[in-house]
């Protein structure tokens, strides 16, 4: 949820690292119980005119400042009844006596009557800790912890990020360079890309040569020319 809060204000745009560090923050509000639609509204409306300036710093302030009571806060407290009302003047059921634990069992203190039950104090909340999960990427088998459903870790996603701008740079030069005879052919884009940028750069080197050589030729061809000029014009 915290991740796509950018759907709804691109101000709002948070990275992984970011998300992680107020998961257990946003968790504490579920747990309260809000609703995740209603902690979005929260998090995403009356923006500041000027703009939010640090999305992870506005959202660690809302989810602090704003956060909602315990549900145990709002429970209401027991009224003693004073003396002389409808309450005191009722008759009192009589209360059977508890049975006796059995053997070898705890006894439990019984309330006297009368008082109110002790509300146990809300339990603070655990940190979230994301789950392991087994990263898809190549190479030896590693786990990391996935926050957001991810199914590689950050340095596989990475990756694969650079794999897919080296096939857009690779077909840009030209596309793969092919092997001279008895050399194999690269693996990996890494030696892919490199074998493709020699190969562009021998061409462009090529180009040039033979424009170098062409305009050599027709400079030659016109000294001829004015030569033969001068000569006919002497005769």
């Amino acid at each position: 949820m915290l991740l796509s809060l950018r759907h709804s204000h691109r101000e709002l745009h948070l990275g992984v690292p970011e998300a992680r560090a107020l998961v257990g923050q946003a968790v504490e509000w579920l747990r309260r119980g809000v609703s995740g639609a209603d902690l979005r509204r929260v998090l995403t409306s009356d923006l500041p005119p000027g703009g939010v300036r640090s999305a992870v710093g506005f959202l660690r302030h809302r989810l602090v400042r704003k956060m909602p009571a315990p549900a145990a806060a709002f429970a209401p407290a027991p009224v003693a009844a004073a003396p002389g009302t409808a309450f005191a003047s009722a008759p009192v059921a009589a209360v059977a006596p508890a049975p006796a634990p059995a053997s070898g069992t705890a006894s439990v203190p019984r309330r006297e009557s009368g008082t109110a039950p002790a509300s146990p104090l809300p339990d603070a909340a655990p940190r979230y800790v994301p789950p392991l999960v087994t990263c898809e990427g190549p190479g030896t088998e590693h786990v990391f912890r996935s926050l957001g459903g991810e199914t590689r870790c950050p340095d596989c996603e990475q990756e694969a990020a650079r794999a897919r701008w080296a096939e857009c740079r690779i077909a840009a030069l030209g596309g793969d360079a092919l092997p001279g005879p008895g050399e194999p052919r690269p693996d990996g884009w890494r030696a892919r890309l490199a074998a493709a940028t020699e190969a562009a750069a021998a061409r462009q080197a090529e180009r040039e040569t033979g424009e170098t050589e062409r305009e050599a030729g027709e400079t030659e061809r016109e000294a001829g020319d004015r030569a033969d000029g001068c000569g006919a014009g002497a005769a």
